[in-house]
């Protein structure tokens, strides 16, 4: 983290295996939030990271930033540079490295408790490397965030933005749509919506619940036109519709 005082460093550990959206969206999450109680006049944050499909450079991440990450952070904005490719190394490399390297020290030098799980790793790594901030987030924890902000829905209805691994740059610019470039001081940019408020959780703010809209149906009345919106297998369709008593004559 560079900030306007002394650089820090994070590492996470953790007994998860899965190097996937769901553990990068959850380490992002916990990072952001300590680093808010530190610095809790922060604003803006940029991210930089290599262009990892599976990872960082995918719809599911751009789907979570712009919604999730929104809603835990609204005051923040968040723009996130990816480097070009096998131009991925950084700071962030040799950090993950120190705190391995320390540990195996201290494990052959036998000055470390002994290593068995992801706990006694933190354990010896806190003492070998206090300048670095080590967390500890447990494959649980994964689970839970993931489920208490229903991300698997979200993922499940979310769409690419066209030429992905083209994008340099983005920045989410309103709930569930990002500002994409090629890189990041391009003059070009597009806007992508990667999800659509009809068909996410009621936890959104802009989400209609069911109830809603079957009072909002109750009251067409006839001769009204209607436009209605559902969705298609990869797109969304709309329609006009004349209101006839309780049903809804069709007109594309």
């Amino acid at each position: 983290l560079w900030s306007d005082r002394d650089p820090e460093s994070y590492a996470i550990v953790s007994d998860s295996l899965e190097h996937d959206k769901r553990s990068v969206a959850t380490f992002l999450s916990k990072i952001v939030e300590d680093i808010k109680m530190k610095h809790p006049a922060m604003k803006e944050i940029h991210i930089f990271s290599d262009g990892t499909a599976s990872q960082f450079k995918n719809k599911f991440m751009w789907c979570f930033m712009s919604t999730t990450f929104k809603e835990l952070f609204p005051t923040l904005r968040v723009q996130w540079h990816f480097f070009a490719t096998s131009h991925g190394k950084g700071a962030v490399d040799g950090v993950g490295a120190t705190v391995k390297r320390a540990v195996n020290t201290d494990v052959l030098c036998r000055q470390a408790v002994l290593v068995t799980d992801a706990a006694s790793f933190v354990a010896s790594a806190r003492q070998s490397c206090p300048n670095i901030n080590i967390k500890l987030i447990t494959s649980s924890e994964i689970t839970e965030f993931i489920q208490h902000h229903n991300l698997n829905e979200k993922w499940a209805n979310t769409s690419a933005v066209p030429g992905t691994q083209s994008v340099h740059h983005i920045e989410p610019v309103s709930w569930g749509e990002v500002r994409h470039k090629i890189y990041s001081e391009a003059e070009q940019s597009g806007v992508h919506t990667l999800l659509h408020s009809e068909i996410t959780s009621a936890e959104s703010p802009e989400h209609k619940s069911s109830e809603h809209q079957s009072t909002a149906a109750k009251n067409i009345k006839t001769g009204d036109c209607v436009l209605v919106q559902f969705k298609a297998n990869k797109s969304f369709r709309q329609f006009v519709g004349l209101g006839t008593g309780n049903k809804v004559l069709k007109k594309e």
